[in-house]
């Protein structure tokens, strides 16, 4: 990127933000933003200005002033600003005892399974989103020893550079968005882990695996569970999160049509991740 890049900011202040807040950042990060800053009131959404639609936020805006009362200022940043406004907001995620996601300018931490470090880019990789933070709670419960992994729309590469901390043999990332590639090779680079990531979608996917990592949204989801089913291994393991609790009936039908039994499930803020089971009934 070039000096004179442009970021903008809307700084939202919700009278109420359970879980209104959560779900404008579903909405707002498929409309351009890419990085969330959190606040006791409200939280920041940031994006290049290039490409955020910003005709588009006020429709969002207008849609929730009816269930909570929104108030909102809005910034420019050139880039050169960018990494010191992550220093000052990004704060690291914490799953007690098991894993301590942090940026490279906060020292590591004792008492934590894993510690992961990734350049905090996009909106959903870091770890402080509920579907993220549920996935990583699913991956606590299972055995990755010696496992072939993918993760599948790797944002960050968190996911994937966990169950290789976890005794993963091999993972592989797929995202269809360019930067997500570029910055989970810096990650992956960054923790001392192999993790090859390649663009594209659940076309771009070869070979077959243990476990399938998929923390997308519902609409791809329902689209290529088939197409994950197909590269899995018999009594492999399906994770996928990215949807509201009320998706789950779609969701576990689709998965039940192709062989997939529901082994686990965790729900943060309205937020579901589920554990799912390749087996065929004998």
């Amino acid at each position: 990127m070039q000096h004179n890049t442009v970021f903008i900011g809307y700084h939202f202040a919700l009278s109420e933000t359970d879980p209104w807040k959560d779900l404008m950042i579903a909405e707002l990060a498929e409309i351009g933003f890419d990085m969330f800053e959190d606040h006791a009131n409200g939280f920041t959404a940031w994006g290049l200005e290039s490409e955020v639609r910003t005709d588009n936020v006020h429709l969002i805006i207008s849609r929730y002033n009816a269930k909570t009362q929104i108030s909102y200022t809005t910034e420019r940043q050139i880039q050169q600003n960018w990494n010191e406004e992550w220093e000052k907001h990004f704060s690291p995620v914490e799953i007690p005892g098991f894993l301590y996601i942090k940026a490279p300018f906060h020292p590591d931490k004792e008492g934590f399974e894993h510690i992961i470090t990734i350049y905090p880019k996009m909106a959903f990789g870091t770890g402080h989103h509920s579907t993220t933070y549920g996935m990583c709670m699913l991956m606590r419960a299972m055995d990755f020893k010696g496992k072939n992994v993918l993760d599948m729309g790797c944002g960050t590469g968190i996911l994937g550079i966990l169950a290789l901390k976890s005794g993963a043999a091999h993972a592989t990332g797929i995202d269809i968005d360019e930067w997500a590639v570029a910055n989970t090779m810096e990650n992956a680079l960054l923790n001392h882990v192999d993790l090859p990531v390649y663009q594209g979608d659940a076309n771009s996917i070869s070979g077959t695996f243990d476990i399938v990592l998929a923390n997308i949204q519902r609409n791809v989801l329902l689209a290529d569970i088939p197409k994950y089913v197909h590269h899995m291994n018999m009594g492999g393991s399906l994770l996928v999160s990215g949807f509201y609790d009320s998706d789950f009936d779609e969701i576990h039908r689709v998965c039940l049509a192709h062989d997939l039994r529901l082994n686990n499930r965790f729900q943060l803020n309205n937020w579901l991740s589920l554990h799912y089971t390749y087996k065929k009934e004998e």
